[in-house]
């Protein structure tokens, strides 16, 4: 039998991520840290959903003139994905919740996901070295009962090392984790929830 043909892998059902970076986000993370720790000063305790020995903002921090710069990047960010995504063309992706996480040493985020949010994701503002990972889970739970050699098509979770400026969009539905802070450095991030809304 003779080898000469060809195969290729056809993925079913893909779990589309989408990333980016900001160039020269220097000015803009700075702008983004000073908003930060001046929304903490006020509301020094607050502490929402998934964070364990972190801080949260509230959930609308979008809306602050302070993220306007940000947000000139992650509108058009946003819209390309939607535009790749969708098939109907009076759907578009949309803001639900925007905020702010500060991490501390020690700090991480238990295990969980966004219900109710078609998309999901995180923008790095400040990430010292060991700083802590975003974790993405592998959702196929039934695929965990099986016994399988190390192969490219499966993995438990994905480990996602990222930078200072770099962007990161997942489904809402994937749960996701961050790991322990060990650095001596707060780790800051923003989080934020987009729906799909038809136009009128």
């Amino acid at each position: 039998m003779t080898d000469n043909y060809s195969i290729e892998p056809k993925p079913l059902f893909p779990t589309l991520c989408w990333k980016s970076k900001i160039d020269n986000c220097e000015s803009i993370n700075k702008q983004i840290l000073d908003h930060s720790y001046k929304l903490k000063d006020i509301n020094p305790n607050l502490s929402l959903r998934s964070a364990d020995k972190g801080w949260q903002s509230e959930l609308n921090v979008h809306k602050n003139p302070e993220m306007k710069n940000f947000l000139n990047f992650f509108i058009p960010f946003k819209n390309k994905v939607s535009n790749e995504l969708t098939e109907e063309e009076n759907y578009k992706l949309e803001m639900s919740t925007m905020w702010i996480n500060i991490n501390p040493p020690g700090g991480s985020n238990n295990i969980h996901l966004h219900p109710g949010a078609n998309y999901s994701g995180v923008y790095v503002v400040k990430k010292p070295k060991d700083s802590g990972d975003l974790l993405l889970y592998d959702p196929r739970v039934q695929s965990f009962a099986m016994a399988e050699p190390k192969n490219k098509a499966r993995r438990n979770w994905v480990r996602f090392n990222m930078g200072n400026g770099e962007i990161l969009l997942f489904p809402g539905w994937l749960t996701h984790s961050v790991t322990r802070n060990e650095s001596k450095e707060d780790r800051v991030t923003i989080s934020f929830n987009l729906f799909w809304q038809k136009n009128s």
